[in-house]
């Protein structure tokens, strides 16, 4: 039923895709432009005294941008599902994990919603830029102020509290008229697709194949029938396979029913 779903949101996003058997040759070099990305990883630290991108760099980041596909690895949400009723730069760093984890481990308090709600960009400067500072060379620090560059004409290669306060001003002027934003992002950064993986939401079929192709977990599918719930109680139902076939009433309790209903 479930995969019934998902292989029709596949197939809408495969025809919007529109690929044609050249480019779906060039989906080969997945694999290769990986590698390469990691090698632009590298290099981007060796270039970050220096402005000018090496000739190297410049190779490989020309190479990269001639194949088409890649599938990345994003979880892609809105913001409205977030509950972020703020929206500056603090908001955006809360639900960028790994650099929020990268500030914990120089010693910055865990950032949240609520840390964030009841402060101002000075406190929480005052709170969090001494350990931005000190994570500036991680991977995480680099992929987000790459990201600003792209999207809000950011030249800066460090994060202050002056460009934070410009930033945060430009990041609540978008977020709010997201969806219009969101498009322009999109087309700026010249994306055909974006491959989501919907960790909250697993099995969840409803997106938008303007912009995404739906990734579905196979995982969760081979795994669940080991977490079969023994409560009856709905709201205590963990597991997200079993609680959608409460939800309409399909009773699991063999694995061909397990099969019958995935």
């Amino acid at each position: 039923m479930i995969i019934d779903m998902a292989n029709k949101s596949l197939h809408l996003n495969s025809i919007s895709l529109s690929l044609n058997t050249k480019k779906m040759k060039q989906s080969n070099h997945v694999f290769k432009k990986s590698a390469i990305a990691i090698l632009l990883i590298v290099f981007g630290f060796t270039v970050n005294c220096n402005r000018e991108k090496t000739n190297t760099y410049k190779r490989l980041e020309e190479y990269l941008n001639t194949i088409n596909i890649v599938n990345t690895h994003e979880h892609q949400r809105n913001p409205s599902d977030l509950q972020m009723n703020k929206h500056n730069f603090y908001s955006v760093l809360n639900f960028s994990y790994y650099l929020k984890a990268d500030l914990v481990s120089a010693g910055a308090p865990e950032l949240s919603l609520d840390i964030i709600e009841n402060h101002n960009l000075d406190e929480l400067w005052d709170m969090y830029g001494q350990y931005l500072s000190f994570s500036c060379n991680t991977t995480f620090y680099r992929q987000f102020l790459y990201g600003f560059q792209a999207l809000y004409d950011f030249d800066d290669f460090y994060f202050t509290k002056d460009n934070i306060q410009y930033l945060s001003t430009e990041i609540a002027k978008n977020y709010n008229n997201y969806d219009s934003w969101f498009d322009t992002a999109f087309k700026k950064t010249g994306y055909t697709i974006m491959f989501n993986d919907q960790v909250w939401n697993r099995f969840n079929t409803n997106i938008n194949d303007k912009y995404f192709a739906l990734v579905l977990d196979i995982w969760s599918f081979l795994t669940g029938i080991s977490n079969r719930p023994s409560v009856v109680d709905d709201s205590q139902i963990q597991n997200e396979l079993f609680r959608i076939a409460k939800e309409k009433n399909f009773t699991i309790e063999s694995l061909d029913d397990y099969l019958g209903f995935t």
